[in-house]
């Protein structure tokens, strides 16, 4: 019978940039994209290009070789998340230079677009909703067997 381990196991999502936007200059082009060499997420921390990602055999990425810190953009782009002194420096000195800051909270992010409050709570609804389905479900099998 078929086990599931998580520890075995590490999905390439979680070593995503959740939208990650152009902070710095550009430093080169893959199939016609910018490679920037600083990149900002959805909760404004900072990533510097570290190479390319890598991949294994068949095409995926080997998330078992990055090292701690190491995050992935499409097409394949690796950054590295700065360390926190030089990042509160680095976006401070950005922050001068434009004139809208980055985001550095989720909950200011949420004020800023309120859709994504909503797109989350539908979420949360709807998997509740799910879990309930399947409470109901069970207990309507056990009744029909007699077993609850």
């Amino acid at each position: 019978m078929a086990r599931f381990d998580m520890r075995t196991r590490s999905s390439v999502v979680y070593h995503m940039i959740v939208e990650p936007r152009s902070a710095g200059s550009t430093i080169g082009y893959i199939s016609g994209i910018p490679i920037t060499e600083v990149v900002t997420d959805l909760f404004g921390r900072r990533f510097t290009y570290a190479g390319a990602a890598p991949r294994k055999g068949n095409g995926t990425y080997d998330v078992d070789s990055l090292r701690s810190g190491e995050f992935i953009v499409e097409p394949g782009l690796l950054y590295r998340l700065e360390s926190g002194k030089r990042a509160t420096r680095d976006a401070a000195k950005s922050n001068t230079l434009s004139s809208a800051p980055s985001p550095q909270s989720p909950a200011e992010v949420a004020r800023e677009n309120p859709g994504n409050a909503v797109r989350v709570l539908s979420e949360i609804a709807r998997t509740l909703a799910l879990l309930l389905m399947g409470v109901l479900v069970i207990q309507f099998v056990l009744r029909l067997f007699h077993a609850g």
